[in-house]
């Protein structure tokens, strides 16, 4: 029996949604859902580090059967915001990239539509209109979906190779000699826009701490030595297909920075957001989390950075 995945932590929706299949006779899908509810969720850090991951193993156990996952995108303890629920949709992207996914949510369309959130999703049902749907229709939603998600497969298909392949018209991957695994910083390069401290206090010494208190082999990495090189955008290149994590500092809004952070998003890297205050965000990364950190207060941002990088590192 197909499945569908069902992502909600409202009862009432849910129970809405199963009424209106078994409506349906016509459609005979199994509904897999995370036993858990608002009222069960109660510390978003407990959310994220637990209950997600057991979110993803459930989708992990049932992938062969399922047919879609509907998501809302809304939780109640994220104070009705979409964070969490983009950070789910985004974890099941990222490890299976053909499954449709299908915004099922009290968000109206046109809000879904201004902050970006459609594009990364295959489909969208207003969930108070659902009542209103008929089997046709819920039908021709999923199908919609499924067409979506296979046109990106055969768009993708092609280039996502060359990429990862390496075969690129624009850069090459070059020979870097580094010892120990990665972790990549993009920023600007400017002391006006971004201190020094900054990297060298708030994000190196971070790893060369973690370094000695684990006993890892993490080397802090930026290129800046030569901005007319013209291997520069080749090592930029290179350097984040060989990462293990890219940490990209966006405080300045500064193009290129964002430019690289796209190169490390279609490599599928862990990504570290850092700016100094959130009064600009481009709507197409703006549920991505990023993380505020104060100028002048770099030790702080130190130790925020430990935690951060322990939690990506699982160390």
């Amino acid at each position: 029996m197909k499945k569908l995945i069902i992502i909600e932590d409202e009862k009432d929706d849910l129970n809405r949604f199963k009424k209106m299949l078994r409506k349906w006779s016509i459609i005979d899908y199994e509904i897999i859902h995370y036993n858990k509810f608002e009222d069960d969720f109660t510390d978003v850090d407990e959310f994220i580090e637990k209950d997600i991951p057991q979110i993803i193993n459930i989708v992990d156990i049932n992938i062969d059967d399922i047919e879609a996952v509907m998501l809302d995108l809304v939780f109640k303890i994220d104070k009705n915001d979409t964070e969490l629920g983009y950070k789910i949709g985004r974890r099941i992207r990222e490890k299976y990239f053909n499954l449709p996914i299908i915004i099922y949510s009290q968000l109206e369309a046109n809000y879904i539509v201004e902050e970006g959130l459609y594009s990364d999703f295959d489909g969208y049902i207003y969930k108070f209109d659902f009542g209103d749907y008929t089997a046709d229709k819920f039908m021709a939603t999923l199908g919609f979906a499924k067409a979506k998600r296979d046109t990106m497969i055969c768009n993708l298909k092609e280039n996502r190779t060359q990429i990862l392949t390496y075969e690129n018209k624009y850069f090459r991957e070059i020979n870097i000699q580094e010892e120990g695994k990665i972790i990549f910083v993009i920023m600007p390069f400017s002391s006006e826009i971004v201190k020094p401290d900054v990297y060298e206090v708030g994000i190196k010494e971070a790893v060369d701490e973690i370094n000695e208190e684990v006993g890892c082999n993490y080397k802090c990495i930026r290129v800046d030595e030569d901005l007319f090189s013209t291997t520069f955008m080749d090592k930029i290149f290179t350097y984040i297909s060989k990462s293990e994590i890219v940490v990209a500092v966006l405080t300045g809004d500064n193009p290129n920075v964002y430019y690289e952070l796209g190169i490390a998003h279609l490599f599928n890297k862990d990504v570290i957001l850092l700016k100094d205050n959130f009064d600009s965000f481009p709507s197409d990364i703006r549920n991505i989390n990023c993380h505020k950190y104060k100028e002048g207060h770099c030790k702080e941002l130190k130790e925020n950075m430990k935690d951060i990088l322990g939690k990506y590192l699982q160390i």
